[in-house]
């Protein structure tokens, strides 16, 4: 990964925390589409996942969706994402998990 790599997803990052809406969505749909690289933002979408705000839950549930299929440690807030009290938050979880279950077929065979 190049500096200016690494200096976009810090950015990303701090832009999952702006007050606005629509800057905290479009980090983490461009967080979501780095896979693997933006394995740094893990700690701060879980820090989402856990928020008051439904809109934030839902980004980070939506987001840890994206980030999913590289990124194993997304699993258990996904799993955990799946009792939110949100209906959108419960559903982006489930979608997340469902396109993630190839990548982990064989943890099943095991």
């Amino acid at each position: 990964m190049t500096a200016n790599q690494d200096s976009l997803i810090v950015t990303l990052i701090e832009q999952l925390k702006a007050p606005e809406l629509t800057v905290r969505i479009h980090a983490g749909f461009l967080l979501g589409q780095m896979g693997m690289q933006a394995r740094a933002a893990l700690p701060t979408l879980l820090e989402l996942r856990r928020s008051e705000d439904v809109h934030d839950r839902r980004l980070a549930a939506m987001t840890l969706g994206t980030l999913a299929h590289d990124l194993a440690e997304a699993v258990p807030p996904l799993l955990n994402a799946l009792h939110d009290e949100d209906d959108t938050v419960r559903g982006l979880a489930a979608e997340a998990l469902q396109e993630m279950a190839p990548a982990y077929e064989h943890l099943r065979a095991a």
